[in-house]
């Protein structure tokens, strides 16, 4: 078993935890017979996106985890809620982006010798074959 880190897990301190198993912070190449997979889970695959990007980057580091974890729970619950309220606002502004800009993604991705693509981020079933590949 492997875990792949997504947005939500944010607050989880990964590195205090004792896991017989590996975290990972970004996706996974993994071959299964003849074919390349590339596992993720999709959270910042929008290129255009530099306000999530900008988050992404900050929740994802030691130091702002250890600052949020020494906060009380309701501090943290303050945050977290104004967070989610913030990527919910940012996700209906921007309701056009959601499909289209991942396809650019996942072509790059054919193009280094991937086969299949598996992301959860979209939360919804999605099924592509790529023209002639």
């Amino acid at each position: 078993m492997e875990y792949i880190v997504g947005n939500r897990d944010f607050a989880l301190s990964f590195v205090d935890l004792d896991l017989s198993f590996p975290i990972h912070l970004e996706g996974i190449w993994r071959t299964l017979g003849d074919r390349k997979f590339f596992i993720c889970h999709g959270d910042n695959l929008l290129k255009k996106d530099h306000g999530y990007h900008l988050l992404h980057g900050t929740i994802r580091q030691p130091f702002p985890m250890r600052v949020f974890h020494s906060l009380g729970t309701a501090n943290k619950e303050r945050i977290v809620n104004m967070l989610i309220n913030l990527t919910h606002e940012v996700k209906r502004k921007k309701a056009f982006w959601k499909t289209e800009p991942f396809w650019p993604y996942l072509e790059d991705l054919v193009d280094e010798g991937m086969d299949v693509c598996i992301q959860g981020h979209k939360h919804d079933r999605t099924y592509r074959r790529l023209d002639g590949q």
